[in-house]
């Protein structure tokens, strides 16, 4: 757990791979997953993950918005601890509103 309770992304996905953290998704689509700890008291945290990323910025694009702002990019996998490439959270949100890919098949964790 990071600063103020806070978890970067690569260390979310380090947590759902190597510490038996359970990831659950909207079936719906419109808000981002949240991965639970599997001790007792429970962690939770809520995220966006690349895949968000991409429904976000398809949103900006889609009202005509000015751009997306990242609270603190080291939060994202700048050490490709995910194995989903380099900034794969910044990476989906440039490609999407640069229109070099609005797919992704990015999920670092199978549950």
């Amino acid at each position: 757990m990071g600063v103020n309770n806070t978890m970067a992304f690569y260390e979310i996905c380090s947590a759902v791979r190597n510490n038996g953290w359970k990831v659950f998704s909207d079936p719906t689509g419109k808000i981002g997953p949240y991965a639970v700890s599997p001790t007792d008291p429970k962690t939770w945290v809520g995220y966006d993950d690349p895949v968000m990323a991409i429904v976000k910025s398809q949103f900006i694009l889609s009202e005509g918005l000015g751009g997306a702002f990242l609270s603190d990019i080291s939060y994202d996998d700048f050490r490709d601890t995910c194995g989903l490439g380099v900034n794969p959270i910044t990476t989906a949100i440039y490609n999407t509103l640069n229109g070099l890919s609005s797919t992704c098949d990015c999920v670092c964790y199978d549950n």
